[in-house]
């Protein structure tokens, strides 16, 4: 196994090959970067070994569940870039709840027809069984799934009955259009932005999770969640 300093220069190296480190404050930002998935890695792993020596001394199987972190919003708020990206730093697995749902539902969406309760049901129904299973497992997860409203928030959390928290990604209107209408292949079409919107309901107070602003870049974007998970 390679040792951080072993790691860091390794992931310099392949960024020098690959023509992306020219100056130092950009071999310094390789060197960050590779940190920051190195030590991702290390936090999640190292609490699973730790939990596993606790109930190891204490007589119990050493099987434990893994936990989920949610990556939520409105479309564009940039969920799947995000949850990739705080799940390659993290060590975890990566989940997109957009795979998930049925061909009849993204065709609907793709026509412009939101969603409603009643289609969204089967969908959360199935996204929290995948959680269980893979978090039973003992598999860390980071789920990119737009869990609009506090009911949807809550059918997850006992679908899956995982230790989930949610990280709901606040973006401007303006800026949400904006990057619905300039991006290609994805079925969800800018005019369900007001939709979605109007059903979105902020994190209540007692719901594991936080509030981040992801109008700005991604690196600073993940930065404020990590701040937020302690790291």
């Amino acid at each position: 196994m390679l040792t951080e300093a072993e790691f860091l220069a390794d992931a310099v190296m392949q960024a020098d090959a690959a023509g992306l480190v020219d100056t130092v404050p950009q071999a310094d930002a390789a060197v960050r970067a590779a940190g920051r998935v190195l030590s991702g890695a290390s936090a999640w792993h190292t609490e699973r070994m730790d939990r596993d020596r606790t109930e190891h001394s204490s007589g119990t199987s050493p099987h434990t569940s893994g936990r989920a972190i949610v990556v939520m919003g409105a479309s564009g708020s940039g969920k799947s870039t995000i949850a990739a990206a705080l799940a390659a730093e993290l060590g975890a697995w990566y989940i997109d709840a957009d795979d998930l749902h049925t061909p009849a539902a993204v065709e609907q969406m793709r026509r412009g027809v939101p969603l409603t309760d009643e289609d969204r049901w089967p969908w959360l129904e199935v996204i929290g069984a995948r959680i269980a299973r893979e978090t039973a497992d003992g598999a860390h997860l980071v789920v990119a799934c737009s869990a609009l409203r506090r009911v949807y928030r809550d059918r997850l959390r006992s679908g899956s009955g995982a230790d989930l928290q949610f990280v709901l990604l606040q973006v401007p209107r303006d800026v949400l259009i904006e990057r619905v209408r300039g991006r290609s292949g994805h079925f969800m079409p800018a005019t369900l932005i007001d939709s979605q919107l109007a059903t979105l309901e902020p994190l209540g107070a007692d719901e594991p999770g936080f509030t981040v602003d992801a109008s700005c870049r991604e690196v600073e974007v993940l930065d404020r969640i990590e701040q937020h998970l302690g790291r």
